[in-house]
């Protein structure tokens, strides 16, 4: 358990430092539920619920994209820009949610296509 907790703590510091972002968490799932969480960054806010995590089916959803809805509602009110559904060919093993840039600046599709590889890789590695 402290292993994956170190290193989920350290892929997060990477992910953030990386792509350059205000904040972020990882949640890990377990049965249907948050196992563990991770946080980065200065902003704190409230953490989501595993409910409130239920409403992202997609593999990638990003704020700026998103219909009125469930979603959008979720994502305004934790300041989140992006949440990236983490699982392997198997199982679904948690989320990557990712708040504002810190440039200002939206996600580029190279900030996206490195998330989702990067995210792949987690979660084989939470697996």
């Amino acid at each position: 358990e402290f292993k994956l907790e170190r290193m989920i703590q350290k892929s997060l510091a990477k992910i953030g430092s990386t792509i350059r972002v205000a904040s972020g968490n990882i949640y890990v799932f377990e049965k249907d539920q948050i196992y563990q969480t991770s946080r980065y960054g200065s902003v704190p806010h409230k953490l989501l619920s595993d409910k409130d995590l239920f409403f992202f089916h997609r593999k990638l959803t990003i704020l700026d994209e998103v219909e009125r809805g469930k979603e959008k509602e979720i994502m305004e009110e934790h300041d989140l820009r992006l949440v990236l559904r983490l699982s392997t060919r198997e199982e679904f093993v948690g989320y990557l949610a990712l708040g504002d840039k810190l440039s200002g600046d939206i996600y580029s599709s190279q900030d996206i296509e490195a998330l989702e590889i990067l995210g792949q890789e987690l979660a084989v590695a939470i697996s």
